[in-house]
């Protein structure tokens, strides 16, 4: 997602207020999303285990309950790692603009 933050350059010192605020920032620009990817994947596993102990054991075979939830579970990361890129840039570029508006 490198349209939305830069990766690779420098904080600009206008827009630093102080350590916390460059920390911040820093954290905001490397961000890659692993947390987002983990919470949607445990999601889908719990989603996924309700459903096999409450769906008709008869409805599908075990090898499409197996490439059902493999599917659904690659889906989801990928769904994980993509909101916690995008929540990333954009909470990036919101402290961003928010400490440039900041007087020094």
């Amino acid at each position: 997602m490198a349209f939305l933050h830069r990766r690779g350059t420098a904080t600009p010192a206008r827009l630093v207020a102080g350590d916390a605020d460059r920390r911040r920032l820093e954290a905001l620009k490397t961000d890659c999303g692993c947390a987002a990817t983990a919470l949607a994947v445990l999601t889908a596993m719990a989603v996924y285990v309700c459903y096999f102990f409450y769906a008709d054991a008869d409805a599908y075979g075990t090898k499409d309950e197996i490439i059902a939830a493999c599917a659904l579970f690659f889906a989801s990361a990928l769904l994980g790692k993509a909101l916690g890129m995008l929540l990333a840039g954009l909470r990036y570029r919101i402290l961003e603009k928010k400490l440039a508006a900041k007087p020094s």
